[in-house]
């Protein structure tokens, strides 16, 4: 089974039935797969910060929130904050650039961040 396959199924199962997202370059893919998911409707939005603030409150009154953007400044910058302590679950997906397309060694994957961190 494909991972964004796996993914969409475990958020079914937590009640998700909506993905707010900003697409681009590396995270096209996932958006596909999402287009043709049943169950669940991709939301697309044409700011960084609003998809994480969209994300944030449909964790409030659903339970789960899921943000989806592209690596470097689409994750960074899309209001997914973990030194907020409001305890809203969220997921945030994103993408790695390929290696070749990395401008040097220190660019990393970013990672979901933790949340709740207090």
């Amino acid at each position: 089974m494909e991972l964004c396959r796996y993914l969409f199924e475990r958020f079914k199962e937590a009640g998700v039935r909506h993905v707010f997202g900003l697409p681009g370059d590396f995270v096209l893919p996932l958006f596909r797969a999402l287009e043709e998911e049943p169950g669940i409707e991709p939301v697309i939005l044409t700011h960084e910060p609003a998809v994480g603030y969209a994300a944030d409150a449909y964790a409030r009154v659903q339970g789960l929130g899921v943000a989806a953007v592209t690596y470097g400044a689409g994750a960074g910058g899309q209001g997914h904050n973990p030194d907020r302590c409001d305890h809203s679950p969220r997921c945030l997906l994103n993408s790695d650039a390929a290696p070749w397309r990395r401008r040097s060694p220190s660019c990393e994957q970013i990672t979901p961040v933790k949340e709740n961190p207090c």
